[in-house]
Parts: C-alpha cells; structure tokens; sequence
C-alpha cells in the first residue's frame, strides 16, 4: 500500500507539474501567437487606411498638378467645372468633395457629393475651420507636398488629402491648394472589411458604446495607440487610435476575431494532460505490477517464510533463494543465521540436557525458589534430603517451612537480601517427620533491576552426621 501510495504521489505531482508547465508554456505561446495575428490584423488596417490614402494622393496630384488646373484657380472659368468636375467624377474617383483655394486661402470651387444618391451636397458645415489660412491643410513649402489627415466632422470622420497647385511639369510659383475628402462611413469601412477580410468597426473616441470600447478608452493613449484585448473565450478584439490633423484622439477602429487559435490551443492542453493522466495511470500500473512481482511479491514469501520458522522454532528450516539481487542477499543471509541460530541451539539443549543431568544427580540438594519459597525445581537428593518420595511432592512444599521459627527464615531472606549470596551458611532445618537436621547452604540470589529479590538458587550439604561425631 505504501508502494502504491508512493507511485501515485509522484503520478499526482507529475501531472500537476506537467499541467503547470504546459499551461504556462503551451497555452502562453498559444495566446502570444493569438496577439501577435491579431497586433498584425491590426497592422494591416492601418496599411489599408494608408492605401486609401495614397490612393486619394494619386487623384489629387493628378488634378493638382496640371495646366488647366492652374490657369481655373486664377481666371475661375466655367468651362473647367462643367468639363472637368461632374457628378462622373466624383463617382469614378470615390470622392465626397473637393475644393479648389487660391494662395490666398479663398475658395473657388468647392462642392461636397453623396455617393449614394449621386447629387451634389455642397460642402460640410464643419469643414470651414480646417480651410483657414492658419490650417496645416493650406501650408505647403514646395511643389511636391502632401498633407493628409482624418478630421472628425458633423456629418462623420472624414479622409482628406490636400497638394498645392501648380504645373503639369511640378513647377511653381504654387497658386492655391486643393483638397480632396472621403467620408468613412458606413459603406467605406465595408470596403475596408472587406478589401482586409477583417470585422472592422468605428467609434469616435470617447463616445459612449458597448463596454469593450469603454475599457478600450482608458487604455489607449497617445504612447500607446494599440490595443489586444480578449474578450471572452470566443472572441478577441485589437483596438487602433486614429488621431486628427492637430494629433488629438478621435476615432478608434477595433478589430474582432474569432479566438480560433487559443481555443485550439485549450483542445490541444486539455488532450495533452489528458494523455499524461491516461499515461501516468498506465505507467502507475506497469510500475505497481512490476514492482509487485519483481519485489513486493518475493518479499511477503520471504516474510511469511521468516515467521513461520519464527513460530515453530523450527531453526533447521532454511527460506527459498531466487534470483540474485538484494532479496536474494538478504535470504542468503538470513539462512546463514538460521544456520547459526540452529547450532546455538544444539549448543543450548546440550548445555541444557548436561546442567539438568548434573543439577539432578548431585549429591547435594539442589533447589531454585521463588522469594515466598515455594520450589521451583529440585533434584531427586533434596526431596530425600527433606523425607520426601519424590520430586513431585518436594514441588508442593514450601522452603521457607523447612525454618525452625520465624526469626530463622526472617534472617534468611534479610542476609541474602543484603549479600546477594550466601556461602556456607549453617541452620538447622525440620524435614516433613519432624526430624531436625543441620545443613550447610550455598545460596545465590536473582534481583530485578530495582534490586527486588525474584528468585533463590542454591544447593545443600546435609552435616548432621558430621555434627554428631565433631560432639562425641
């Protein structure tokens, strides 16, 4: 059990390792790939934003730079605006207006157009503040330079490019500037979406919408004006701060994405902690199996084999041996010490069978009793020593009965209590008819190890006889 027990701790604490670091590495790569497209989605909206404006770049240098332009922004003629600037142009050019100022900053021609309902709207109310002399939009230093911004309008953010006018050939003097503008409405960014393949939507900054922008507000700055963002587990977004001509925040573009890659990501962790738990499990068993058979199994013989010669004292038993490892050893071993164990054992009863033979057959009456004197063990010569037929009944008597008076067996057990043993020490004692005889006894006292007496060993000379001739 303890085996088992081990074996599935270190199961447990490999999983959980290999799930910590799998979640941490695996999944972490997963969401950082995640980021990364979506950091890059992101990159390509702005790239598109960027075509867009390279394209009006493109119209706007086409009319800017051009003779006839140059001669309509001193002399105002109609022919230009009824030749050139039709409703056909502003559809096949995708433009929502244009507007033609001279060096002096005075509109000649200015017209806004719907797109959809292909009519003319004049220009937007709020586009004036961004046409007045002070405007970045008006101030080119050279033939050849561009301004473009994204200005935030009533009517909706709007893309505007503007190029000073001058010659076909790119020469000045510059007479005025023109300014082309495209709304982002609903219909552009469609295009955007569906020029990038991306889910694009628009918020003005710092508008009230759904709770992501909100978030996304207080997140994006000047110095960070990108943002990735999950939010939930089927959908990540990545945010993009657009700023106006004067470089203040306006519009925020957000990117949405299915969160494919990071619930791929979760699929391929939770397969691959479930392999390791599923493989761990089958590992588990192998190593239980193997460990059983190899070892636990050759161990509990070994064992049962040990208690039963433990039991039966049968030290002439020897435990098997297979193999030749440590069990192997270790069964060796043990049948050398049952070898040894076996001898002393002979030893013993040798020693045993001589000390009984010798303590029965003396001469003298040998005794062991307890501290109360009940006798223990004798010999065949103190039961006859006492009067007594036989050992047997020299059992049911009590030593200390043997004492004349009480003060004898008090002295007794007080001298042997206080020398451990007695030497020649001579009493008279009263045999079971009475007969008084004098002994003479060498005695030894057993003490527990508080110095209790537990047991009196001794033997008797019988020198009645020898008293009798020392008298005469």
């Amino acid at each position: 059990m303890k085996n088992l027990l081990v074996l599935f701790i270190v199961l447990a604490i490999a999983v959980i390792v290999s799930y910590i670091v799998s979640e941490i590495v695996l999944l972490r790569g997963y969401v950082e790939l995640e980021e990364s497209l979506t950091l890059k989605n992101v990159a390509r909206l702005n790239d598109a934003l960027s075509s867009e404006f390279l394209t009006l770049q493109r119209i706007t240098c086409d009319w800017a730079a051009w003779d006839d332009t140059y001669t309509f922004i001193e002399d105002a003629n109609d022919r230009y605006i009824k030749t050139n600037i039709v409703t056909d142009t502003y559809n096949s050019l995708n433009l929502n207006l244009m507007v033609f100022l001279n060096s002096s900053g005075k509109i000649v021609y200015g017209q806004g157009f719907d797109l959809e309902s292909m009519k003319f709207t004049g220009l937007p109310a709020g586009l004036s503040e961004y046409l007045n002399p002070d405007s970045a939009l008006l101030k080119h230093r050279s033939a050849d330079s561009t301004v473009k911004a994204i200005i935030l309008l009533p009517e909706g953010p709007l893309l505007v490019l503007s190029q000073p006018i001058v010659t076909s050939e790119k020469k000045g003097p510059i007479r005025g500037t023109l300014v082309v503008g495209r709304y982002l409405d609903a219909v552009e960014i469609k295009r955007l979406a569906d020029l990038t393949h991306l889910s694009l939507t628009l918020q003005v900054y710092g508008k009230q919408g759904s709770s992501d922008f909100n978030t996304a507000y207080s997140l994006l700055s000047t110095d960070k004006p990108v943002l990735v963002r999950s939010l939930n587990r089927d959908s990540i977004a990545g945010y993009s701060l657009l700023r106006d001509i004067n470089g203040k925040p306006i519009l925020v573009f957000r990117v949405l994405m299915p969160r494919d890659i990071y619930n791929q990501g979760k699929l391929s962790h939770s397969y691959f902690v479930a392999i390791i738990i599923i493989t761990g499990f089958v590992l588990l068993i192998l190593s239980f199996l193997l460990s059983e058979k190899m070892i636990l199994s050759r161990l509990t013989n070994l064992i049962q084999h040990v208690i039963k010669i433990g039991q039966t004292k049968n030290f002439s038993s020897r435990v098997p041996i297979t193999g030749g490892d440590e069990l192997s050893k270790l069964a060796s071993e043990i049948n050398i010490m049952l070898s040894g164990l076996e001898q002393s054992q002979e030893k013993v009863k040798e020693s045993e069978e001589h000390f009984r033979r010798l303590f029965n057959e003396a001469l003298t009456g040998n005794y062991i009793s307890s501290p109360d004197g009940k006798i223990l063990l004798c010999n065949s010569a103190f039961a006859q020593m006492f009067g007594l037929k036989a050992i047997e009944e020299a059992l049911k008597v009590n030593l200390l009965s043997f004492f004349i008076n009480d003060e004898e067996r008090q002295n007794f057990i007080k001298l042997l209590t206080e020398r451990k043993k007695l030497e020649f020490y001579e009493t008279d004692l009263q045999c079971i008819d009475e007969k008084r005889i004098t002994v003479l006894q060498n005695v030894i006292g057993k003490f527990d190890q508080d110095g209790k007496l537990i047991e009196i060993q001794g033997y008797i000379f019988d020198i009645s006889d020898r008293k009798t001739m020392e008298e005469h």
